[in-house]
């Protein structure tokens, strides 16, 4: 999985992955760990997803807000 995606979106929030980790009750190098080099499950990703406001799929792309004209 990409930690950038989940980076960028907690940038976004000024919140960084130790207060993410610090929300979910999960020791920071775990939670990292289990992102980067393990196999998260649907339910630490919804955690996830529901901490920083998005769908649990925008976790795994990036997304460009549509420019609006007019």
């Amino acid at each position: 999985m990409d930690v950038t995606i989940i980076n960028d979106l907690l940038e976004e929030r000024n919140m960084s992955f130790k207060e993410l980790s610090d929300i979910l009750h999960v020791d920071r190098n775990n939670l990292y760990n289990s992102l980067t080099k393990g196999n998260p499950t649907l339910q630490r990703l919804e955690s996830i997803a529901e901490v920083v406001g998005v769908p649990v799929w925008r976790l795994f792309t990036e997304y460009t807000k549509p420019e609006v004209y007019g």
